[in-house]
């Protein structure tokens, strides 16, 4: 993937590394090994990766000596960056929070609407926590019959066993069983009790169907009791193979009060029949994110970038304010960093939060009315923003932006680089939702013309394993008339993962689902 071209925000060799201040030496080999996977220029293609390769060896050589190390911390006490890093106030004197690319900043007085996309990079304002952030964790386990297949209990078992492993002395985690009703198997307990958790795994037996909002429900009784407010964060992961029927409204309903509170749904989806469209909306709305899992080691992956991410928070959630000018319509917004989502464009909007070095990258596409009546050369509002970022404790702090064009009869220039790449691969992964469409819908010559013209798009630009096997798969369909729903999910979450940024999309192309080719 092209690099997207952003600069990177001045940040201590701890930000750099990604490690608290308080490190043993094995965990800063441990993260200076990780940082040279992704960021070594023989890996990592974006013009960024060879200065911040510099930045990562420097860092390494002085946190990993001793003396060198004691000497820094010295400079660190006496900054006024280190004095800021709790969390409690934006750090001063630093980039601003927030940049904007759009499509055209100049457009043409037209009788007609016109898309118009903006893409906003979010910096958050705080430096990443001295200690990890201690975690309150609820799994939600699927235990309908439906998971004795194709080996989906074990994998799930094995998941969970790792997500104990992973997480630290001061997290807490709960544990819920679900098929058509719900069951609490253990309420938030000290990880560091791991026989407990342990024990009542073994006890997740199969049966029944699948209805999600009974678990939610048995979460929201027990979340007034047991959450630790202004600490650290509360999160619901939900682990699932089915589709739930007849109750999205009430999980959807649950989700949204959520998100008022800061809580962060994220969910994992297992096997070929699990509904991706209603799990995007019910964790889009709290700012989480749905993943595929298809296999152990991808698993393993994604539950550590989560732990890593949220243990390290900058913020506790950043809402996305939008009131638009009359007229204007906002037809999809879709964060692209940390992870990719289909966000919902129900003003306020849960972002999520960042580990360290990370930001939130967010496309909007909106449609302008006819502007053919605007006065020459007259600028347009076409929004109004605010950025609202929640901290783990102290104020909240507001950023408000507004978006602008030029209206003038004049040639349009090109938009900027980064806008087209964001465009791009947006329209790739909308291609292969049209192509799944038009095969269930029956269109099954249209389905394989669209996903041709995927995979030759992906092959201009370099892609060529994943369009060998997009063009594969338009084969099958045009031969056999069928396309299998696992290979619709690898379908799906591998062009969804096109969308990430460059240096995270190099680091996780290893755990594709297989048939991605991603």
């Amino acid at each position: 993937m092209a690099s997207q071209g952003f600069a990177f925000d001045s940040v201590n060799y701890y930000d750099i590394l990604g490690v608290a201040r308080t490190a043993s030496p094995e965990e800063i080999r441990a993260a200076y090994r990780e940082a040279v996977r992704r960021w070594h220029p023989d890996i990592n293609p974006s013009p960024e990766a060879r200065e911040h390769f510099l930045l990562i060896r420097q860092a390494y050589e002085v946190l990993s000596n001793p003396e060198k190390r004691q000497a820094y911390d010295q400079t660190l006490d006496q900054s006024s960056e280190t004095q800021e890093m709790g969390g409690t106030a934006p750090v001063a004197g630093r980039a601003p929070l927030l940049r904007v690319r759009v499509s055209y900043a100049l457009v043409n007085p037209l009788d007609e609407p016109q898309l118009w996309y903006a893409f906003l990079m979010i910096r958050p304002p705080w430096s990443p926590p001295r200690q990890p952030r201690p975690l309150e964790l609820w799994l939600l386990l699927d235990r309908s019959s439906s998971m004795l297949r194709d080996g989906k209990i074990s994998l799930l078992k094995s998941v969970v066993r790792d997500v104990v492993a992973q997480l630290r002395p001061t997290d807490r985690l709960g544990l819920v069983a679900f098929d058509d009703r719900a069951e609490l198997l253990l309420r938030p307990t000290p990880v560091h009790k791991r026989a407990i958790f342990m024990h009542a795994l073994e006890q997740l037996k199969p049966r029944g169907a699948t209805e999600i909002a009974h678990a939610l429900r048995t979460v929201d009784a027990s979340l007034g009791k047991t959450r630790r407010r202004g600490q650290g964060h509360t999160l619901v992961w939900i682990f699932t193979d089915g589709r739930t029927y007849g109750d999205e409204g009430a999980a959807l309903r649950l989700a949204r009060q959520w998100a008022r509170q800061g809580v962060i749904c994220d969910a994992f989806g297992m096997g070929k029949a699990w509904n991706e469209a209603f799990l995007d909306r019910l964790t889009g709305i709290t700012g989480g994110t749905t993943h595929f899992l298809e296999n152990l080691e991808g698993a393993r992956a994604v539950v550590r970038d989560h732990l890593r991410r949220y243990h390290h928070a900058r913020v506790r959630q950043l809402y996305l304010h939008l009131d638009l000018t009359p007229g204007v319509r906002l037809h999809a917004l879709y964060r692209m960093s940390p992870e990719v989502a289909h966000l919902g464009l129900e003003t306020p909007i849960p972002m999520g939060t960042v580990g360290p070095q990370e930001r939130w990258l967010v496309l909007a596409e909106l449609e302008l009315p006819p502007l053919y009546r605007a006065m020459p050369g007259a600028r347009w509002k076409v929004l109004e923003g605010r950025l609202e970022f929640l901290p783990f404790r102290g104020a909240v702090h507001t950023d408000p932006f507004r978006l602008e064009v030029h209206v003038e009869e004049a040639p349009l220039q090109p938009p900027p680089t980064v806008v087209r790449h964001a465009v791009e691969r947006l329209t790739w992964y909308r291609l292969q939702m049209a192509g799944r469409t038009a095969w269930r819908d029956g269109r099954i010559e249209e389905a394989q013309e669209m996903f041709s013209h995927l995979a030759q798009s992906l092959a201009r630009r370099g892609l060529n394993r994943m369009a060998r096997h997009i063009q594969q798969h338009a084969t099958t369909l045009a031969q056999e008339q069928r396309l299998d729903p696992e290979v619709e999910k690898a379908l799906e979450f591998g062009t969804r993962m096109l969308m990430l940024p460059a240096n995270v999309y190099e680091a996780r192309k290893k755990y594709r689902p297989r048939g991605s080719g991603a």
